[in-house]
């Protein structure tokens, strides 16, 4: 950044700490710019603003840098890195409890081999070379659909993976990968089935409402098609053609 970029830097930085309650002494500005002012302006906005997105804490100089070199990766840097923390849950969480990684590419990439609980249980020497492979790949390919706003298959292959115990804990799997258009994507999924699960609650509850019979209005247990017992005696409807031929007979 240059001299001119440093009023931009300073309204980012306080926007930051207000956001985050966490005030600067005019020290602390000066070492923020002094330590950052080797990103350009537009790559310490990127940062900004994906450290607003993934932390609830006041970001260091360092995560400024960390974020704005991880954002520069490029696809095969990023793909190499979501294996390394898919390795990673491999061995710590195993098949039985399910994961949440915090890029949902890495759940639509394992979704499309078969599967958390399959990826786990692979041979080893399977596992490092075939199934590794083959995650690279499709993780690659993914990610470039994701970049075209598409992703494989349907919006829910991006939501966490369940492990063999459906009723297990769900693991959050921390890989470092920046924030993407899948993330995005998920959101949007996510607040669209909550929508849609509250509108067929709501249809529901309506039916039920308009097809519930009042006990006060059903038909009572003595009364049928042909009459009503009162007294022990039957009242019968009659009907013109009935009265006719009474006349009839009594004459």
């Amino acid at each position: 950044m240059q001299k001119k970029d440093k009023v931009k830097f300073l309204e980012v930085l306080t926007s930051l700490s207000d956001l985050y309650d966490a005030p600067l002494s005019q020290g602390s500005i000066s070492l923020y710019w002094e330590t950052l002012k080797v990103l350009s302006l537009d790559g310490f906005i990127a940062a900004s603003k994906h450290h607003a997105e993934t932390s609830k804490w006041m970001p260091k100089p360092s995560d400024f840098l960390d974020a704005s070199r991880k954002g520069s990766m490029n696809l095969e840097e990023r793909s190499a890195m979501a294996w390394l923390g898919v390795v990673s849950a491999v061995r710590s969480v195993g098949s039985n409890r399910g994961v949440n990684f915090d890029d949902p590419l890495i759940h639509a990439t394992i979704r499309s081999l078969g599967g958390w609980a399959n990826l786990c249980r692979s041979k080893t020497q399977y596992f490092n070379s075939t199934v590794r492979a083959s995650f690279l790949k499709t993780y690659e390919h993914m990610s470039r659909c994701a970049e075209n706003g598409t992703v494989l298959g349907t919006l829910g292959s991006l939501e966490p993976l369940y492990g063999a115990e459906k009723n297990s804990d769900m693991i959050e799997i921390s890989t470092g990968l920046p924030q993407g258009p899948q993330h995005k994507m998920l959101r949007e999924h996510v607040a669209d089935r909550e929508l849609n699960n509250g509108r067929l609650t709501e249809l529901i509850q309506g039916i039920s409402k308009a097809t519930k019979i009042d006990s006060t209005t059903q038909r009572e247990p003595e009364q049928n098609v042909q009459g009503k017992k009162t007294g022990g005696q039957t009242l019968e409807r009659t009907t013109g053609d009935d009265r006719a031929q009474g006349n009839k007979e009594s004459r």
